[in-house]
């Protein structure tokens, strides 16, 4: 998942982009990483500037800074973001004709079952993360609609439900 937010990082009356790049795989981590310096994005050596909320491998272009992270409880919180992007794990089902040895990767019980629990789950925990106004984006590779219309539905349900000053 990626967060963005804007933030003044001490230069004084500048606004800066902060984009946080999370995942829980320290090897997608380091690929990202890597996908930064070959974008030409700078690479600082700073680990913590100051800001005890974010750890990670800082980047900077310009006036956006990359904060990488794998550790969502110390890095990450509640209303940080502006907009959060959820790249959720998924079949891969969109992307089989680039690779389609993947196909005999799927695994219906995975696709209708675990991997829609797991979806719904990251876009809870995700949405906690958005600032009032803020937007939620969801994005797969996959092309099955129990991976996206059926999250998101069942997402925006328990929103509603949640949401309802009725409701407990």
């Amino acid at each position: 998942a990626n967060f963005s937010s804007n933030d003044d990082f001490g230069d004084s009356g500048s606004n800066h982009s902060i984009i946080f790049a999370h995942d829980i795989s320290d090897e997608r981590i380091r690929q990202l990483q890597g996908s930064f310096q070959r974008a030409g994005i700078a690479s600082s050596s700073k680990h913590n500037d100051g800001n005890d909320q974010c750890d990670g491998h800082h980047y900077h272009q310009q006036n956006i800074k990359i904060v990488t992270t794998a550790n969502a409880k110390e890095d990450l919180f509640e209303q940080m973001a502006d907009v959060v992007l959820v790249d959720a794990p998924c079949s891969s089902s969109g992307v089989l004709r680039r690779r389609p040895s993947q196909r005999w990767d799927i695994d219906p019980t995975e696709v209708h079952h675990a991997l829609p629990a797991l979806q719904l789950e990251i876009l809870q925990n995700a949405s906690k993360l958005v600032k009032p106004g803020g937007r939620l984006v969801y994005a797969t590779c996959s092309i099955l609609k129990w991976e996206n219309e059926n999250v998101v539905k069942e997402f925006e349900q328990q929103q509603q439900v949640s949401d309802d000053p009725n409701d407990g």
